[in-house]
């Protein structure tokens, strides 16, 4: 549940409890750890929205099963938001994995051929 929607139902308006997310402290850990839970409960629904193809297809008045294209796309929709969402929000444990690898010709070492030292005075004095 979004922020909005979790204060809304407790009768707050949201910008009251992003006050006492500065404001108080012992909130403001008890925000967070809740946060956590609930990113851990939106990994999980990508499992089960992955799972779920109830509604995938229908069998139309000639007794033909037809695939429902629209609940397919929204279910597809329901799993990139999810995962756009853990890949912002915790990125090391969501995001992708970038790994850059330097090489040399042919993929072989790299050649250092020439290292030059330059020695720059920052406030050089006039005259």
């Amino acid at each position: 549940m979004s922020l909005r929607k979790a204060a809304k139902a407790a009768g707050y308006d949201h910008t009251t409890v992003l006050q006492w997310i500065r404001e108080r402290d012992e909130f403001a850990h008890q925000y967070a750890r809740a946060r956590e839970a609930g990113w851990a409960l939106l990994a999980d629904e990508l499992v089960e929205i992955a799972d779920d193809s109830a509604n995938d297809s229908y069998t139309d008045d000639d007794g033909k099963v037809r695939v429902d294209a629209e609940v397919v796309a929204r279910s597809r929709l329901r799993l990139d938001t999810r995962k756009w969402l853990l890949s912002k929000m915790l990125p090391k444990v969501y995001g992708d994995k970038v790994q850059t690898e330097l090489t040399g010709p042919n993929g072989g070492p790299v050649q250092i051929s020439e290292v030059r030292r330059t020695i720059v005075d920052p406030a050089p004095k006039n005259g």
